[in-house]
């Protein structure tokens, strides 16, 4: 059976980790907010509705 066991300096590793991802995380929950303003605003938001608009000829 394996068991997990924390060495000295993991827990300092994971913590700092966490610490450089909450940039990411702040700038990827704005642009998620900002997303569906600009897809309203280009006409743009919809991908099924561009695939499936049936060509007038």
């Amino acid at each position: 059976m394996w068991v997990w066991v924390w060495a000295p300096g993991r827990r300092a590793l994971t913590h700092a980790v966490q610490v450089a991802a909450l940039p990411r995380f702040a700038a990827a929950a704005v642009l998620d907010a900002l997303r569906p303003a600009v897809a309203r605003r280009t006409d743009g938001g919809n991908a099924y509705r561009m695939l499936a608009r049936k060509d007038e000829r």
